[in-house]
């Protein structure tokens, strides 16, 4: 697999206290929905429960290089969050830092499904609505229209829907 598509980040243990589970899971999405969203790099985040292990939980932080993995690790804002998160845990958090090496994706695109890129796909998918129900429209927003559903094809076709959407667990 080529380097820049594998994957680099963090599988992380965590134990959270009892009845912080909420709190943790609050925490992730805060955390996603800030410094997580918008960090160069960014790739998925996924918060699992273990199932043989009532209680205890796994983090999966993807991003698309070690430099963006390493970026995030020593960014002030994922520090801060990580010192709020060591307050709601029994113990601290065990961090592995991890290379993907095989992705079932991969072999049919090469590109890596990215969850921020929905929510841009989203947007410009609004932006056709909104120009389509423009009468008249003008020639220039013809042609912004069809630069716009170009575009859009050209991102349904690279990245199907594989990463999780908006409300679901990233």
């Amino acid at each position: 697999m080529n380097e820049g598509m594998r994957g680099h980040g963090m599988l992380i243990r965590l134990r959270p206290r009892p009845g912080q589970e909420a709190a943790v899971e609050a925490a992730f999405t805060r955390w996603h929905a800030t410094a997580g969203r918008v960090l160069p790099g960014t790739r998925i985040h996924l918060l699992f429960d273990v199932v043989d292990e009532p209680g205890e939980a796994r983090v999966l932080h993807l991003f698309e290089s070690a430099a963006a993995y390493h970026r995030l690790a020593a960014s002030d804002a994922h520090q801060e969050w990580s010192r709020s998160l060591a307050e709601l845990l029994e113990g601290p958090p065990e961090v592995t830092e991890v290379a993907v090496r095989w992705n079932a994706a991969t072999g049919a695109r090469p590109k890596v499904s990215v969850s921020i890129d929905r929510d841009v796909h989203a947007t410009v998918e609004d932006l056709v609505a909104r120009l389509l129900a423009r009468h008249p429209r003008t020639p220039a927003e013809d042609a912004y229209l069809d630069m716009l559903r170009s575009i859009a094809a050209e991102y349904e076709r690279d990245f199907p829907t594989m990463a999780p959407e908006e409300g679901e667990p990233r």
